[in-house]
């Protein structure tokens, strides 16, 4: 009983404090138009979203450095205590962004120090969602209810995105367009900041798990990360496999209300109106998947499936969208959140147990965010696909192609038994 109380204060203590630091990351995306306007040279919109999603890629490749140290730091000092600093970095980041200067004070200092706490941002949240994994991996005591624990986790973990888009629906409805790009995206930026430090202190009532600290005494765990280096360099591809679709098809919906609004013309608070919609149903939903997964025994079929029904319906979905009308960017929205919270419900529980617990925070922070740099060229190739190509047929085309790559990556990975004291 003591156990199982334990057990749900932990996904409890998790999922908040992630809800927060994902709420800080997004922002970013949500606003990127307005940031290009204040912090970017004048130019025309495409290439200022052009160059605001290289500055996210170019911090991605620093990210995968910096996220694996932190899992490397993790999994030698203690899981605990390595994830509960991510936040505050996270909470300075956003705060500056805040409160940084316009294009038109500073000049180009004004991007430059916008690029560099981006590369903040990225990193910290870089070792969040792994470091979310492995914790929770590591205190589910109950192995046959282990989709359910993970979907409750994804599910709390949602509220900052439905957090973000709502205060950013309220804005966007609230404020003109020029009080917006004037002042209001700022205040998204500072809410966060604040919130996050409420993050910081729940956190701080983890428990670490008492496996990972018996090994951590008693075995030099540092000797220990290399090896059988051959089987996890090959886990690791497997698991970048497993990634790499979920991560560009949540890439995608997370910019795609740049497009929605510059191309075809819906309104801001509609489109966030959708946003929101397709969250909340979002956060009901990946407790159910999760069960769902149990129920079959794997997460693997339920992957497979979501992967498999999003090739299916993502071209008629797709082309229903971009139709003016703010009725079908919320199918849009319910289909995508539909969609994710399978992959949520599913790859959360099995990633970090494609790994042994000396190595699982490294390794699954490398792994998610190799997957998720990949996932970040998708912004500048749907920037070239609207703006030069003109045929969005050619994003359906590429998300089918890495579907498949994520079919059969799942179906190889090997998983290992995870076991608590």
């Amino acid at each position: 009983m003591v156990r199982c109380i334990k057990q749900y204060i932990t996904v409890l203590l998790i999922g908040i404090s992630s809800g927060f630091e994902l709420y800080d990351y997004i922002l970013c995306s949500m606003f990127a138009n307005f940031i290009g306007q204040n912090f970017f040279p004048p130019s025309d919109k495409t290439f200022t979203l052009f160059t605001i999603f290289c500055i996210s890629t170019i911090g991605n490749v620093i990210r995968i450095l910096g996220a694996t140290i932190i899992g490397f730091l993790g999994d030698t000092l203690s899981k605990k205590n390595v994830f509960t600093n991510t936040l505050l970095y996270m909470a300075i980041a956003t705060f500056l962004i805040g409160i940084l200067p316009k294009f038109q004070y500073i000049g180009i200092l004004s991007t430059v120090f916008f690029g560099i706490l981006r590369v903040i941002q990225g990193i910290t949240f870089g070792a969040e969602i792994p470091g979310a994994m492995t914790l929770l991996t590591e205190h589910i005591y109950i192995h046959k209810h282990r989709g359910f624990y993970f979907g409750l986790m994804s599910s709390i973990t949602g509220f900052g995105i439905i957090l973000c888009a709502f205060i950013t629906w309220i804005i966007t409805l609230l404020l003109s367009e020029q009080q917006i790009n004037n002042w209001g995206f700022r205040i998204p930026f500072l809410i966060g900041s604040i919130g996050i430090l409420f993050g910081v202190i729940i956190r701080r009532y983890l428990f670490e798990n008492h496996n990972f600290l018996k090994k951590r005494n008693g075995e030099n765990i540092i000797s220990k990360k290399f090896e059988k280096r051959k089987y996890d360099i090959v886990q690791i591809f497997t698991a970048i496999g497993i990634l790499i679709f979920p991560a560009c098809f949540i890439s995608m919906q997370m910019v795609f209300p740049v497009y929605l609004h510059e191309f075809y013309h819906l309104p801001l608070d509609n489109i966030y109106f959708a946003v929101l919609i397709g969250h909340v149903l979002s956060t009901f939903i990946i407790p159910l998947f999760g069960l769902l997964s149990d129920f079959m025994g794997s997460n693997k079929y339920l992957l497979i499936l979501a992967e498999i029904l999003a090739t299916i319906l993502l071209y008629p979905i797709l082309h229903l969208s971009i139709i003016n009308n703010w009725n079908t960017a919320i199918i849009f929205y319910v289909f995508s959140q539909f969609i994710t919270s399978i992959f949520t419900a599913s790859y959360y529980a099995l990633l970090p147990q494609a790994f042994e617990s000396s190595i699982r925070f490294t390794c699954t922070t490398f792994a998610y965010n190799i997957a998720f740099f990949i996932a970040s060229f998708v912004p500048i190739c749907m920037n070239y696909i609207f703006n030069v190509e003109k045929n969005p047929n050619f994003i359906i085309l590429l998300l089918a192609c890495l579907s498949m790559i994520s079919v059969f990556s799942t179906i190889f990975l090997k998983v290992h038994d995870v076991h608590i004291d």
